[in-house]
């Protein structure tokens, strides 16, 4: 397929259905209450979901990074051309700010510099990413996961309002939601990567999409100083983003045994050409 970039862990362009697995979680899954608990299996199969990855935002240049596989350039589909990129370019941008004015209330919150977080985020390998799964290929059943359990890699993922129902997130509490996103809202989901820079002061959320009534319907319609630990500093050593994120890559299928960094020590501290910043998906 030449959409797919398979060299890149899947970073840009096409992933093909049944190629990511999500981490198995068979601890936590069997931790929540009868009637809270996920779908997904331990261990977890590939999910049968597509997606697209497409690069928003500047990016860091050719020798600023040690993570280039992370900052490969866009695919474009030929039938689409420039139209294609266009509409990409504009969404993706319109979502991106959102979620800069976020993580710069989330750092008042936390009476931090109000740039504390964005300051991270330049040149960050933000992605816009439609993913989507086809009931009528796939045979859509009630209970069918589509995507696992899991919780994100990157900052802070942000989701426009689905027409299609099915996306379940757990509270700190465990008690297991089905979101639904009012007209006009978007909804953010705290990653990985928020998770880090705060010491876990802010968990990344899990989440799962499996059919729901619902879904059959429509279709039959249409680390800052605050957190500062000792155990937190443990839990959450000091690393590059690009190196977290290809760790992550690796255990969720994505990626091979192989480093695809420049030459530089690819386990050193965050610098600030190495920001924590992934804040799309």
């Amino acid at each position: 397929d030449k959409d797919v970039r398979a060299e890149v862990f899947f970073q840009v362009g096409r992933t093909p259905k049944h190629t990511e697995k999500a981490r198995d979680h068979g601890e936590r899954l069997t931790s929540y209450p009868k009637g809270q608990q996920p779908l997904t299996g331990s261990p977890p199969e590939a999910d049968p979901k597509e997606r697209w990855f497409h690069p928003i935002g500047e990016r860091a240049a050719s020798g600023e990074s040690k993570y280039m596989a992370l900052n490969a350039d866009a695919v474009i589909p030929e039938k689409f051309g420039q139209k294609w990129k266009d509409v990409m370019d504009r969404w993706g941008n319109l979502i991106l700010g959102t979620v800069k004015s976020v993580a710069e209330m989330a750092a008042l919150g936390f009476d931090l510099q109000q740039n504390a977080f964005t300051d991270l985020m330049q040149k960050g390998a933000h992605l816009l990413a439609p993913t989507g799964s086809d009931l009528t290929k796939l045979g859509g059943k009630e209970g069918q996961v589509f995507a696992s359990f899991h919780t994100d890699l990157n900052f802070i993922t942000i989701h426009g309002r689905s027409r299609f129902p099915g996306l379940f997130v757990w509270t700190r509490e465990g008690r297991k939601v089905l979101v639904k996103v009012p007209q006009g809202c978007l909804l953010l989901q705290a990653g990985k990567q928020f998770e880090w820079v705060t010491g876990g002061k802010v968990l990344a959320g899990f989440h799962e999409v499996v059919v729901v009534p619902e879904t059959l319907k429509t279709v039959g319609k249409d680390v800052f100083p605050p957190f500062r630990t000792p155990e937190a500093l443990e839990a959450y050593p000091c690393i590059d983003a690009g190196e977290q994120v290809q760790q992550e890559l690796k255990a969720i299928g994505l990626a091979g045994s192989g480093e695809a960094t420049e030459k530089g020590d690819a386990s050193g501290k965050a610098s600030k050409k190495e920001q924590p910043a992934r804040s799309l998906r």
